[in-house]
């Protein structure tokens, strides 16, 4: 799959569009090497090497969680703007999210209650 994206990316943005003398002089691979490396490098392998010390239920919630955290993120640090629509999207991955896990919570809690003896 990435390396279908990596060939449509390549086929709708050339490198030979950014990658030019110019860009190099305003200084952009000062810009573009952190960028690379926190926002697509470390993120990936960090979780990756994590994965294995967790439970698949939480390694399936923070993959999940990944999306609303970011746009939510974007929202109140960086002052974008959601439409509805993405909003009731949003939500609706929250729900998915959460819901889950209140089901097994409920369920947890009625067989946890303790039985009286009937022999008392």
């Amino acid at each position: 799959m990435m390396t279908g994206g990596l060939l449509f990316v390549m086929i709708m943005y050339p490198p030979t569009t950014f990658l030019t003398a110019a860009n190099f002089e305003q200084g952009l691979i000062w810009y573009a090497l952190p960028l690379g490396l926190f926002a697509l490098i470390l993120p990936p392998l960090l979780f990756a090497a994590g994965a294995p010390h967790l439970s698949p239920a939480s390694v399936s919630l923070l993959g999940a969680a990944e999306l609303p955290t970011a746009v939510i993120c974007s929202v109140l640090i960086l002052g974008e703007h959601l439409s509805g629509s993405q909003w009731i999207g949003i939500i609706i991955i929250l729900i998915g999210i959460f819901y889950p896990i209140y089901v097994s919570s409920l369920k947890q809690s009625t067989t946890s209650v303790p039985r009286q003896n009937d022999l008392s």
